[in-house]
């Protein structure tokens, strides 16, 4: 996949609705503190399931606005009450913490 729209980006028309129910931007994440709480939106691409050693279900997926994008992770718990709604091209609105390592970050859902 490389990224680009070949019509507007989905997320056009919306982003003053979504703007208002997050409190960053994707891009804005890198400015918070490791393990901070926030609330980001955006389309969902790229989704992963892997399964803990207990046998639970994780999700991992990309989230796209139209500033950037970030990886998020669903840990069981999340997955559980929230997994339904994770879908390839959803628009969503994601609260959780901010998990900065190393050189990346990424979100976790919660």
């Amino acid at each position: 996949m490389l990224g680009l729209y070949v019509s507007d980006h989905p997320l056009l028309g919306i982003e003053k609705a979504l703007g208002m129910m997050c409190t960053t931007t994707l891009p804005g994440l890198w400015e918070r503190e490791d393990k901070s709480q926030a609330t980001i939106g955006g389309i969902i691409s790229g989704i992963t399931r892997r399964y803990t050693r207990g046998g639970d279900p994780m999700l991992f997926f990309i989230l796209e606005d139209l500033q950037g994008s970030t990886e998020v992770v669903a840990f069981p718990r999340t997955v559980a009450e929230y997994g339904p709604f994770v879908r390839e091209d959803a628009v969503v609105v994601v609260t959780g913490r901010v998990d900065h390592r190393g050189d990346e970050v990424k979100f976790i859902a919660q």
